[in-house]
């Protein structure tokens, strides 16, 4: 055994040690710590550390460290990276950095890495292992590491994010354990850590209060409690959950031997700013426990109480049918209840991605694939009862396709649909394979499909009800006749025009919004019935007005409805034409038209991301942050790699539900590369004020105005307005206070 032990150690000495939780640091096998050159060498080495199998293509690290790029410079620029990071490590012989012409990876044979040894830890049911997991996370993953790179911004927050839920996952499994103990501040301070992460986090508040009460201290439990309901009330209207109500009634009645118990006396806290300008709401004193007690102080019958929670129950009931489809579009407080009973009863929806298809023959089969792609993935959109990545999101697997395992892991998918077109002249041969990367990379077969180039959507719907059987998806009511009628344009010009428009406005600049129109009239002069290219040329107009980029943008919303209306017209099942004519009516001040097209939206095709990144805009314009939260985020889901502005109504939606300071974090992290819009800046401005930060305020203000000299805080808050007269003033004092006047 100790001969065992000894080679153990002895293998152990010859391993590099990585640690990656807090700030990044490497030691080299003699323990002493190396210096990394610089922040794209330590980014190289931790994103290989966390890698499928240690192991990413170039293409993918000099999209990482350098956007979009990937031209032969930035792939020259990759090579000195690694050649300065293997020099800094004494990695001459290559023994640990390993890499050919596409691949770079390490040799994690030679390498110690605290977060592999967290993870692994945290799998363990032994209350010993769980601890060592709890003690490895020292800090966020490399923290204070930043990069000018939309993609590692996105990267590194999902890994911070996932590796922050397994630490809460361990701490609450201990928590229990160290009360079983007697180990009560171990057990309080686990709960501390959880509720640090995630503020309402009520088993964990739970959890400490009965550690405090079991500890002697129950005038503190009680005041913890009190503290989380005001501040859950101040910041979401809400109560907390039954459950946790008991559990504070419970310690208000026994001081620990069973006799009543005097009322906590209260600490005196620092005083806070209401959100929203508007005065503290106190939650009242705690009743008696118990429905008889309650009806004693409310002089309420026994029928009437019986009645008013059968009425409650069956109101429950009604709303769980109503919203059974579509749960993100139930009030807050229930959606999360309704998903979760869907989900027991009909199982967690499958996930899919539709991988570009490749194109052979003649010069047009790649474009002809790229169609194919794009219309499986909004045809598949439209089923309720699926996850369905977003195209934008899959399009960086046109050229450089890793492994299917790593495409799923990076998209949050289980299935991959893959295929391939070939096509010369009007003949197409398609053959298409959906990959199940739960089981390693087992295809499922679709079929082959031989068909002349006009059967275009007759093409596309067979491979999607293919798919649909593969996956024994139910399709609800209505949703089979969507996928078997042909949307769109069958002039394949006209697609790529608008497929070429589509990306121009998304832009955002008045050149671009130009050459976009140009593109979509284009569209529209050679297929006058696609409705979808109305639906673009309106949002040009749109555009222009809510940036103020024409003089009378009344005139130019009134000409982005009537489009729209004609794009209704044409096609009266398009998902975004619902979006699109509720965002008009939204920026018209048509609050209850808004909701209305936006909720509409998003039940036809619950699957497309801007759909509901748009509904969500317009929640946040008339006081329903919380439902707007859960549909961005529902979003962001479908689109893993979003545009900038999901991020922007990410953090607004926080900002409007009186929570600034992850607000500020979202925009600080995720619009501070690249060109500056004037969007997140604008609302990273109003956190920065509504927290009291006028510091860094008018920082971002000056920013603001370098960007736009002549910008205006009243009209800014014009088009669009709130619903409620009282959010737009508590905006526009907040703008005035950081120096953006009228």
């Amino acid at each position: 055994m100790a001969g065992v032990e000894d080679s153990e150690r002895r293998e152990q000495a010859l391993r590099w040690s990585l640690r990656m939780f807090g700030d990044m640091q490497i030691d080299d096998p003699g323990g002493e710590s190396v210096n990394l050159p610089g922040r794209r060498e330590r980014v190289v080495l931790a994103y290989l550390a966390l890698a499928p199998e240690f192991k990413e293509s170039r293409r993918n690290l000099v999209g990482l460290l350098w956007g979009d790029r990937t031209d032969d410079t930035s792939l020259d620029n990759l090579r000195t990276c690694l050649w300065s990071l293997r020099k800094s490590l004494g990695d001459g012989g290559h023994d640990l950095i390993l890499s050919d012409r596409g691949w770079i990876r390490l040799n994690h044979e030679l390498l110690d890495v605290d977060l592999w040894r967290f993870c692994e830890l945290a799998k363990s049911n032994a209350t010993d292992d769980l601890e060592k997991a709890a003690a490895l996370f020292t800090g966020e993953l490399l923290e204070g590491l930043d990069l000018a790179s939309d993609e590692f911004t996105d990267w590194i927050r999902g890994q911070r994010a996932r590796l922050t839920e397994i630490q809460l996952d361990v701490l609450s499994r201990l928590m229990p354990r160290y009360q079983e103990t007697g180990d009560m501040e171990s057990g309080i301070s686990a709960g501390q850590e959880i509720l640090r992460h995630d503020p309402y986090n009520e088993a964990a508040l739970r959890g400490v209060m009965t550690l405090y009460a079991a500890s002697g201290r129950r005038n503190t439990a009680l005041q913890t409690y009190q503290r989380f309901a005001e501040n859950l009330d101040k910041d979401l209207g809400v109560e907390p959950e039954a459950e946790t109500q008991e559990t504070f009634k419970a310690l208000s009645q026994s001081d620990g031997t069973g006799a009543a118990a005097p009322p906590a006396r209260r600490e005196a806290a620092a005083p806070r700013a209401p959100a929203h300008d508007q005065p503290a709401r106190h939650i009242a004193p705690p009743t008696p426990a118990g429905p008889s007690a309650l009806m004693r102080v409310l002089r309420i019958p026994l029928w009437a109480f019986a009645g008013a929670a059968t009425i409650a129950l069956l109101a429950l009931i009604v709303t769980g049918i109503v919203f059974w489809r579509v749960p993100a579009l139930a009030p807050p407080i229930v959606s999360g209840w309704i998903s979760g009973i869907k989900t027991e009863i009909e199982g967690a929806p499958p996930s899919i991605a539709v991988l570009p298809f490749r194109g052979h023959g003649d010069l047009s089969a790649e474009t002809y694939a790229a169609a194919i792609s794009d219309v499986i993935t909004s045809t598949l959109s439209q089923t309720s009862n699926m996850v369905v990545i977003s195209r934008s999101s899959v399009e960086r697997y046109h050229k450089d396709r890793p492994p299917a395992p790593v495409i799923a892991q990076q998209l949050g998918v289980r299935y991959l649909l893959e295929g391939s077109i070939t096509k010369f002249g009007e003949s197409v041969t398609v053959q298409a394979g959906l990959i199940d990367t739960f089981e390693g990379e087992k295809t499922i077969p679709i079929g082959t499909y031989e068909k002349k180039t006009s059967d275009f959507f007759s093409l596309r719907r067979d491979i999607t009800l293919s798919v649909v059987t593969a996956l024994r998806v139910r399709l609800t009511e209505g949703e089979e006749e969507r996928i078997s009628q042909a949307h769109g344009t069958q002039v394949f010009q006209a697609w790529l025009l608008a497929t070429k428009a589509q990306k121009q406005l998304r832009q955002f600049t008045v050149a671009t919004n130009q050459l976009a129109r140009q593109n979509y009239l284009a569209a529209i002069a050679a297929d006058p019935r696609y409705a979808g290219a109305w639906t673009g040329l309106s949002w040009t107009y749109l555009v222009e007005a809510r940036f103020g980029w024409v003089k009378d943008r009344v005139a130019a919303l009134k000409k982005s409805a009537e489009l729209a209306q004609k794009s209704l017209a044409l096609d009266d099942r398009r998902s975004g034409t619902y979006a699109l004519l509720g965002t008009v009516a939204l920026f018209g001040g048509k609050y209850d038209i808004a909701r209305q097209m936006g909720e509409r939206s998003v039940e036809l095709e619950y699957n497309d991301a801007d759909s509901a990144a748009l509904y969500a805009l317009i929640l946040t314009y008339t006081g329903q942050p919380r439902k707007a939260r859960n549909l961005i985020e529902r979003a962001i889901r479908l689109r893993p790699y979003p545009p900038r502005w999901y991020n922007w109504l990410l953090a607004r939606t926080h900002r409007l539900a009186g929570r600034p300071s992850p607000a500020i974090d979202i925009l600080t992290t995720s619009n501070r590369t690249g060109s500056q819009s004037i969007m997140p800046l604008v609302e990273l401005a109003l956190a920065y004020s509504q927290m009291g930060a006028m510091i860094q305020g008018r920082a971002v203000a000056n920013e603001i105005l370098q960007l736009s000299p002549r910008f205006s805080a009243k009209n800014w808050l014009t088009i669009p307005s709130y619903e409620d007269p009282d959010d737009t003033r508590r905006d526009l004092k907040a703008l005035r206070d950081v120096g953006l006047h009228d």
